[in-house]
């Protein structure tokens, strides 16, 4: 009983070493690299984005997704545009950015190999690249017309009416 239940123990010590060989075998992509040039581009400037794979053999198409995003986390329509193939892995896009109230850019990439599309990242979050706010020429205080412009608009006519009023009581105290 005893040289069975051994014999047994090695059955399974030899099937959970072939199940741990396997395991290792499967074939298994490595996330691509993605690098933003420049690496804080301003609002409305162009940006190069370019991935590279490791393990570029079967890679057939590549598609870079993006959205411009505001600082309230408010995204614009996603864009959905080819990469430009430079060989070895290496993958090219240029992005013109269109809106100047954009605090951010999110992207992710999707790619076709022989196995079916596959995304990178799979799930949000998405990678980020922040803006720098776009400069304005102008006066020393970065309004075109040098004028500190922080009013907050409509106040100005509350100072009017108040005046306005003011004198049609005073104009119909007179006539009394």
């Amino acid at each position: 009983m005893r040289k069975s239940i051994v014999k047994m123990l090695i059955g399974i010590f030899f099937i959970f070493g072939l199940y741990l060989l396997i395991i290792n075998n499967v074939i298994a992509y490595s996330d691509p690299t993605i690098d933003v040039d420049p690496v804080e581009p301003e609002q409305l400037s162009t940006l190069t984005i370019t991935i590279t794979f490791d393990d570029y053999d079967d890679i057939q198409e590549v598609f870079l997704l993006y959205n411009e995003c505001t600082k309230n986390d408010i995204c614009f329509t996603r864009q959905n545009k080819s990469m430009t193939n430079l060989g070895d892995g290496k993958l090219e896009l240029n992005i013109n950015l269109e809106h100047d109230d954009a605090a951010y850019i999110q992207y992710w990439v999707e790619f076709k190999t022989n196995e079916g599309w596959q995304a990178f990242p799979e799930e949000p979050p998405y990678p980020k690249t922040y803006l720098k706010e776009k400069q304005t020429n102008g006066g020393s205080n970065g309004n075109t017309n040098g004028q500190n412009n922080n009013d907050t608009p409509g106040f100005e006519l509350i100072g009017m009416m108040i005046s306005i009023i003011s004198i049609l009581i005073f104009v119909h105290l007179k006539k009394r």
